[in-house]
């Protein structure tokens, strides 16, 4: 018997804000989990839909946007130009290195800003501190306003809180990408043809392709059901090595499906996309994707995984919910030895 979606672990594929060594071995690991906090991290701007709900921190070398909704719910969010709050959102602390601008209504923690604060009707922020005026609606309220001579910066191990360290973590997005794409030539990686749908099942393994478009109304399983052609029983990996752009039609679905006492393993998934990741309406993403261009996804949302993009992404819900994918901390480090080592992959369309 077979159970669907039990407690699955996607990735949790972290990339260090530090340089990997030039003489790692290939039995180092090639992620660490000091981004694990982060479900998206843009080399662009960064938007999310009104009325979703991230529940990890997000980066963004430009401006952020959280949309309006009594839904809509964010963790901490570093942006190296402006962050905007929709109205009645609820967010932790705000990093911003130009204005940041509080919808009424919403809810906030600290904010550090570069430039102005605007603080709409009936809003609520923590401590504040703005290079620039301060500005409160009515009924608007804040426990502290911070003088300019101070800062609420501090060094956290892990948290992206300038534009360096976004930087860096960029240059790491780069790095596993083309680590991840140096597996191709793998004996046992197998092709992808350019167009995928219906009813398609992957196996544990690599995959390769230059660019993927998955039909609208598909649905596209992770099956490591056949627990014995899989060497890592702990560990189920799917790796897809994509030279060009990800497109998924509207309406797709993506699930795993595993055997029976199979279903606390860890379940892998990673999309290495060396274009643009474009997602139709109501598609509900799985896996982690490092993407060399922009995510296009406004109307769509990962179910269970994170998002590492060079361009901007545009997304609604980013999840990781424990139910749905376990618990990221419990990810074994992955290496290249470790990836070399996986099994033949297979296909079913």
């Amino acid at each position: 018997m077979k159970n669907n979606l039990l407690t699955i672990c996607i990735t949790g594929l972290v990339l260090s804000v530090t340089s990997l060594p030039s003489s790692a071995t290939a039995e180092e690991p090639i992620f660490t989990d000091q981004l694990t906090s982060y479900a998206a991290i843009s080399g662009g701007a960064l938007n999310i839909a009104g009325n979703s709900v991230v529940d990890r921190d997000l980066a963004a070398k430009a401006a952020v946007v959280i949309g309006a909704g009594i839904n809509s719910q964010a963790q901490n969010i570093y942006a190296g130009a402006a962050v905007t709050i929709g109205t009645l959102s609820t967010v932790k602390d705000v990093i911003a290195g130009a204005a940041a601008t509080i919808g009424g209504g919403a809810t906030t923690g600290d904010i550090h800003a570069g430039a102005a604060i605007t603080l709409g009707a009936f809003s609520n922020a923590q401590k504040v501190y703005a290079g620039a005026a301060i500005t409160s609606g009515a009924g608007a309220t804040k426990t502290e306003v911070v003088p300019k001579s101070q800062t609420l910066l501090g060094d956290i191990d892990g948290q992206i809180k300038n534009t360096p360290a976004l930087t860096n973590a960029l240059k790491q997005i780069q790095l596993a990408q083309t680590m991840l794409i140096e597996l191709t030539p793998n004996a046992k990686s197998t092709p992808v043809s350019t167009v995928l749908g219906g009813e398609v099942r992957l196996t544990p393994g690599i995959f390769d392709g230059t660019a993927l478009t998955i039909d609208a109304n598909s649905t596209i399983t992770f099956d490591s059901s056949e627990a014995g052609n899989n060497t890592i029983a702990t560990n189920h990996v799917w790796v897809i090595n994509l030279s060009q752009a990800l497109t998924v039609g509207a309406n797709t679905t993506f699930e795993i499906e595993a055997a029976e006492g199979l279903n606390q393993d860890t379940h892998t998934i990673i999309w290495n996309v060396g274009a643009a990741l474009n997602l139709g309406a109501n598609t509900s993403f799985l896996g982690t994707a490092l993407v060399d261009g922009a995510v296009n996804a406004a109307t769509s949302s990962v179910s269970c995984g994170h998002l590492y993009a060079t361009g901007i992404i545009s997304i609604g819900s980013i999840g990781t919910d424990s139910q749905l994918c376990g618990n990221p901390s419990d990810l074994k480090p992955l290496s290249i030895a470790t990836l070399e080592n996986l099994p033949e992959a297979k296909l079913y369309p």
